[in-house]
């Protein structure tokens, strides 16, 4: 997939890789949806790569890499418990970074969403971040940083990321030929996180139900309270962290259902 944005980072991150200076031990971290975890995937393939490092390159780590079957990588995440759980490290990141690589000359691991790591998980991550194999790289990304542990913050090299400039945005709308009406509406509602924005052009039935849930907003706009109340109390039952998300969602559709409603003619 290719990597949009984030010239800045990028130019840094190959500077180290080409001088042979990055840390071993590295944090993405910015807001959800920017592309934090597809960089960190390629930085992955970079480290290992058998030719030059080139984005279009087809050595055989490279192919693996993109497969994400490489044998000297290891992604952790946290799948459907939002959790991972200290027996992810122990049983399946410490064996991994305790044997030598089997077919390039560096083992990674990448740690998605790292803000998911309960605090058992963080502290048994504690030493590899300190004293990792000469072999390991371990990446780890993540949108809220204050979940992470002060001991495993002061362990990393940090590199900050940020939503997509309108610039950005534009020239990418203007590439992959998305119409006027569409990209207007996924800037506003995603603002600059093209991961969010991709996701949705990819999903028709996504895009269609974003659209017609600004048009509903912006018709219960003029209803009854009552009406109001009814359409809350039809709202679905979520567990906390699914909560703040929806709400989050739900506020910059409102916006967006506001301002729609404000342009209506008399």
């Amino acid at each position: 997939m290719e990597i949009l944005g984030h010239q800045i980072q990028l130019d840094h991150l190959n500077t180290l890789l080409g001088k042979n200076q990055l840390p071993q031990a590295v944090l993405f971290f910015g807001p959800a949806g920017i592309g934090k975890s597809l960089i960190a995937a390629d930085l992955a393939r970079q480290l290992n790569c058998q030719a030059e490092r080139d984005p279009s390159c087809d050595c055989r780590s490279c192919q693996l890499f993109a497969k994400q079957s490489h044998p000297d990588l290891l992604f952790l995440q946290s799948g459907e418990t939002n959790i991972i759980k200290k027996e992810e490290i122990d049983e399946r990141m410490i064996p991994f970074v305790n044997t030598s690589p089997y077919m390039g000359q560096k083992k990674i691991v990448i740690i998605t969403d790292a803000e998911l790591l309960n605090q058992q998980a963080q502290n048994a991550l504690l030493k590899t971040l300190e004293e990792p194999p000469a072999y390991v790289w371990i990446i780890l990304t993540t949108s809220q940083k204050d979940q992470l542990l002060p001991t495993v913050l002061s362990r990393c090299w940090q590199l900050a990321f940020f939503e997509l400039s309108h610039q950005e945005l534009t020239a990418f709308f203007s590439s992959h030929h998305v119409d006027q009406s569409s990209s207007d509406l996924l800037q506003f509602v995603y603002d600059g996180k093209i991961g969010s924005i991709i996701s949705c052009l990819n999903n028709q039935e996504e895009l269609q139900s974003l659209s017609q849930s600004i048009n509903d907003l912006a018709q219960l706009l003029s209803k009854s309270i009552a009406d109001r109340l009814e359409w809350a109390s039809n709202q679905p039952k979520l567990d906390l962290d699914s909560l703040n998300e929806y709400v989050y969602q739900l506020s910059l559709i409102w916006s967006r259902a506001l301002k729609q409603f404000n342009t209506k003619p008399d």
